[in-house]
C-alpha cells in the first residue's frame, strides 16, 4: 500500500507542476499594460470557500440533501486545489442543482470558471498541438463566471470577494472599464481590501487616462446602449423579435449553445444570414457617441480583420491551393478563432508541424471558410477551400492560438513568348488531358466509394484554367494523396514545370510524365547529332583511314545511344527501380524523390564516355 501511494505521489507532483507552469503563462502578443492588468487576474482567487452544512431558514432542506451538497462542494474544492477544474465545475453544478442560488457554491464555481478560462487563454499553442483539448473556449468560461459573480453580488453585496470575482471575470473578458467600476464599488464596501486596492491601482494606471479622454466633452452612454452579453457599447446591434438588442457577434456566439434569447429565453428563429442590423439604433449610437463607437469598431476589427500580412494559423496539416475539404472544430482555442474569422474575412492559414524541426513549417497555405455550421455543443462544422501559399516570417501566440506575419510567394514567371514559356504551355495542355482521363478512370474504379467520388467531383470542379500555370500545377499535384512532408516540399517549390512533372508522376509510374521526359532526352540527343543517324561535324581533318575509323566509331556510338534510349523506355515502363546490365553497358535507375535515371555508355575515343542524367522531375543534363 505504501509503495502504491508513493508511486501516485511521484506521478502527481510533476503533473501539478506542469499545470501550474502553464497556468502562469501569458499571451505573448498582448501589450505590456494589458499583460500587467491580466497578471492580477488570480488575486483573491487562490482558494475557494468551504461549505457550512447548516439548514438556513429561507430554504428548508432535508439532512440527506444537505449532506449531498456538502460532499459535492468538498469534492469540488479538492479538485479545484489540484487544478482539476472541469471536475470542480461539475461538482459545483451538481451541488447548485440541489441547492440553487447558494452564494458559496456560485462563488466557487465562478472562481473555477475564471481559472480555467485563464488556463485556456494562456496555454501555449505548442502545448495544444501536442495535446489538444475539447470544450468551451475561454470567452464562454468568462461569460459564465460573470453570470455567477453577478448572482453572488446580488446576494452578498457587502462581501468584498463578490466584487473580486466580478472584476477578475471582466478582466478576463478584457472589459477593463467595467472592471474598474466594479472595483470602485467594492472599495465602498471595504476600502482596506488589499486585492481590490491592487486591482484598482493597476487598472487606473493603465486605463484611466484613456477613459478620461473619451469622456471629455461628450455625454456618457447609459446601460440602454450597452450589450448585456459583452457589457460594452452595442456594435452592429441586432434587435430580436422579443425586443432585446445585442451586438450581432455576441448574439450569435450565444446562439452557438442555445437558440433562445439570452434575456427572456424566447426561442429565436433567426440565423446570421437572415438577421439584419438595426439601422435606426446603429445610427443613434454613431451620432451620439462617435468617438466611443470608433474605438469600439477599431477594437472589434482588430480581432476579426487582421491586416493583409497577418494570418491566424490552424495547425493541422499541409494543404495545397485548389484543395477543398471539411473540418470539425472542437478545440476551445480554435472555436474562438473561428468566431473571430467569421466576423472578418473568413480566412486563416493552415500549417503543418515540420517533422524535421518539431516546430511549425516555414510555408503554409491560406484557406477560406466557405461554409460554417455551429453545432449545439459549441463545435463548428466548416468547409474550407485552399487559396494561395505564403511563407511565415515570424509567429506568436494570441489567446491560445498562433498568429503569423506572412510573405506571399509565387512561382518564377516564364514569359509566354519565350521557348521555355511555350514548352510550359505545351506541357500544361498534355497534363490537363491526362489528368481528365485519369479522373474518369478513377471514378469508374471508385464508383462504390462515395467519399472518394465526392473528392474527385470537387477536384474536377476546382480545376483551374490552363492559363494559370501555378494554380494548375498545385491542382494537379493535389489529385493524388501525398504525405504531409511531400506536400510541404511542393509548397516550397517555385518551379511550375517541375511541380507539374511531379504531379504527373504521382498519378502513376506509367504516366505521361515518363514519356515527356524521354521526349526531352530524344530531342536533346537529336540536337547533338548523336541519334537517328544525324552526322556530327568533325573536329579536325584526319587522314582517310582515320576518317573511316572515326566514322565507324560514330556509327557504333549511334547504335549504342539508340539502344540506350530503348532500354530507358523499357526500364521506366516497367516502373521497377532495378539495376540492368545490357551487353556490358551498366544502367542504374534510382527513385530518391521521383524517377531518376543515370546511364553511362562507353563509346570509345574521341568521346570515351556519354553520361545522360534524368533527375527528379525531368530536369536534363547531358555531357559529351
Amino acid at each position: 500500500m505504501d509503495t502504491n501511494q508513493n508511486t501516485k505521489l511521484v506521478f502527481s507532483l510533476p503533473h501539478l507542476w506542469c499545470v501550474t507552469v502553464l497556468y502562469l503563462r501569458f499571451a505573448a502578443v498582448m501589450s505590456i499594460e494589458a499583460s500587467a492588468a491580466v497578471a492580477v487576474v488570480s488575486d483573491g482567487l487562490d482558494d475557494v470557500e468551504e461549505f457550512v452544512c447548516a439548514n438556513d431558514g429561507a430554504q428548508s432542506m432535508s439532512g440527506d440533501k444537505l449532506s449531498q451538497v456538502f460532499e459535492f462542494v468538498q469534492t469540488g474544492n479538492r479538485a479545484f486545489r489540484h487544478d482539476r477544474l472541469e471536475e470542480a465545475i461539475e461538482c459545483y453544478s451538481k451541488a447548485n442543482s440541489i441547492k440553487p442560488g447558494d452564494p458559496i457554491i456560485l462563488s466557487n464555481r465562478s472562481a473555477a470558471y475564471i481559472r480555467i478560462g485563464r488556463f485556456l487563454k494562456s496555454r501555449s499553442p505548442s502545448a495544444s498541438e501536442y495535446s489538444p483539448l475539447n470544450g468551451l473556449d475561454p470567452t464562454i468560461h468568462a461569460e459564465l463566471a460573470v453570470k455567477d459573480a453577478e448572482k453572488v453580488m446580488n446576494i452578498r453585496s457587502n462581501f468584498p470577494k463578490s466584487y473580486i470575482l466580478m472584476a477578475n471575470a471582466l478582466i478576463l473578458l478584457e472589459k477593463y472599464e467595467m472592471a474598474r467600476d466594479v472595483v470602485l464599488s467594492g472599495l465602498q464596501v471595504d476600502n482596506l481590501c488589499y486585492h481590490l486596492r491592487n486591482l484598482l491601482q493597476i487598472l487606473e494606471r493603465t486605463y484611466t487616462s484613456s477613459s478620461v479622454r473619451r469622456s471629455h466633452g461628450r455625454p456618457e452612454h447609459t446601460d440602454d446602449f450597452d450589450c448585456t452579453l459583452c457589457l460594452k457599447l452595442l456594435y452592429d446591434p441586432v434587435t430580436t423579435p422579443c425586443g432585446h438588442s445585442f451586438c450581432r457577434s455576441c448574439l450569435f456566439q450565444s446562439m452557438d449553445r442555445s437558440n433562445k434569447c439570452p434575456l427572456c429565453r424566447t426561442v429565436l428563429f433567426i440565423t446570421p444570414r437572415t438577421c439584419a442590423i438595426s439601422v435606426t439604433l446603429n445610427n443613434i449610437i454613431q451620432k451620439t457617441f462617435p468617438e466611443e463607437y470608433a474605438e469600439r469598431k477599431s477594437e472589434h476589427e482588430s480581432l476579426t480583420n487582421l491586416s493583409v500580412d497577418l494570418m491566424p494559423l490552424f495547425v493541422m496539416d499541409a494543404v495545397l491551393p485548389c484543395q477543398k475539404f471539411p473540418l470539425n472544430i472542437f478545440e476551445p482555442r480554435y472555436r474562438l478563432m473561428v468566431r473571430r474569422i467569421m466576423e472578418g474575412n473568413h480566412r486563416m492559414g493552415m500549417v503543418v508541424v515540420d517533422s524535421t524541426t518539431g516546430d511549425i513549417a516555414d510555408f503554409a497555405c491560406e484557406v477560406e471558410i466557405t461554409e460554417c455550421e455551429p453545432l449545439p455543443d459549441g463545435r463548428f462544422y466548416i468547409e474550407v477551400e485552399a487559396r494561395r501559399r505564403f511563407r511565415i516570417v515570424h509567429s506568436w501566440d494570441q489567446d491560445g492560438y498562433r498568429v503569423a506575419e506572412v510573405e506571399w510567394i509565387q512561382d518564377m514567371h516564364l514569359p509566354k513568348g519565350t521557348k521555355e514559356g511555350t514548352e510550359l504551355q505545351e506541357l500544361i495542355r498534355n497534363a490537363a488531358e491526362y489528368a481528365q482521363a485519369w479522373i474518369i478512370r478513377t471514378k469508374e474504379v471508385a464508383w462504390q466509394d462515395r467519399r472518394r467520388l465526392v473528392e474527385l467531383l470537387n477536384a474536377e470542379t476546382l480545376m483551374p484554367a490552363p492559363d494559370d500555370a501555378e494554380r494548375f500545377s498545385f491542382w494537379l499535384a493535389a489529385l493524388s494523396k501525398r504525405r504531409p512532408q511531400e506536400r510541404l516540399e511542393l509548397l516550397r517549390l517555385r518551379d511550375t514545370k517541375e511541380r507539374i512533372m511531379r504531379g504527373l508522376l504521382y498519378l502513376g509510374g506509367k504516366s505521361k510524365a515518363v514519356w515527356m521526359q524521354l521526349t526531352y532526352i530524344k530531342r536533346f540527343l537529336i540536337t547533338k547529332g548523336i541519334m537517328e543517324g544525324i552526322p556530327v561535324p568533325a573536329r579536325r581533318s584526319p587522314s582517310t583511314s582515320s576518317q573511316q575509323s572515326l566514322g565507324g566509331r560514330r556509327s557504333k556510338r549511334i547504335v549504342f545511344v539508340s539502344f540506350l534510349f530503348k532500354t530507358l523506355c523499357k526500364l521506366l515502363s516497367a516502373d521497377q527501380p532495378t539495376k540492368t546490365i545490357a551487353r556490358g553497358f551498366p544502367l542504374w535507375s534510382t527513385l530518391p524523390h521521383g524517377p531518376a535515371v543515370v546511364a553511362t555508355v562507353h563509346c570509345g575515343r574521341p568521346y570515351p564516355y556519354l553520361p545522360v542524367t534524368l533527375v527528379q522531375a525531368g530536369g536534363l543534363s547531358a555531357t559529351l
